[in-house]
């Protein structure tokens, strides 16, 4: 689970042991059965299959490692809020029977965000004898990145009731 600004990308890498004696065919594919639905609100647009981009190989040899490349990229006009993805990898692995592939399914969780064209403003009062403020700011409860390039960033300024900033 990642956030994406609208019209950019983000790549995940999906590494592939064969630990077997033969080569493994590979084959991912987003699964059909998950239509990546939009999270609420409701009624919005579905994801589109073409936000997504799979380089892979066609096989991994016996012994050998692979990596599969995921690349999302949510056009310019998404809508915000969530979406999900399932990729299933199309893995033939002999030791499995072919009814069950729930261990090679992989989840994907993004979500979209935009930039507002306006800032958002809000007021509150403060008394007169008040010698500290403490302000917090938060992306919202469901973001969960892990690095300090994903997380949010807020740029802030105290603007007294006359217009002049105030110097936080």
């Amino acid at each position: 689970y990642t956030r994406l600004k609208a019209g950019d990308s983000y790549t995940s890498e999906i590494v592939i042991e064969n630990s077997g004696e033969e080569a493994v065919p590979v084959n991912p594919q987003l699964n059909p059965e998950d239509n990546g639905r939009h999270l609420p609100p409701r009624n919005r647009e579905t994801m589109e299959r073409s936000w997504f981009e799979i380089d892979a190989p066609s096989e991994v040899g016996p012994g050998e490692t692979a990596t599969v490349e995921v690349t999302v990229t949510a056009p310019s006009d998404a809508d915000r809020g969530d979406y999900r993805a399932t990729l299933d990898l199309g893995l033939k692995d002999p030791a499995r029977p072919d009814r069950s592939n729930y261990w090679q399914r992989v989840d994907f969780g993004f979500q979209v965000w935009t930039q507002p064209e306006e800032p958002f403003e809000t007021g509150f009062e403060v008394s007169s004898d008040a010698e500290t403020i403490e302000l917090e700011l938060s992306a919202g409860a469901r973001y969960h990145g892990n690095s300090e390039l994903d997380s949010p960033s807020f740029d802030v300024a105290f603007v007294s009731p006359d217009g002049a900033e105030i110097d936080a």
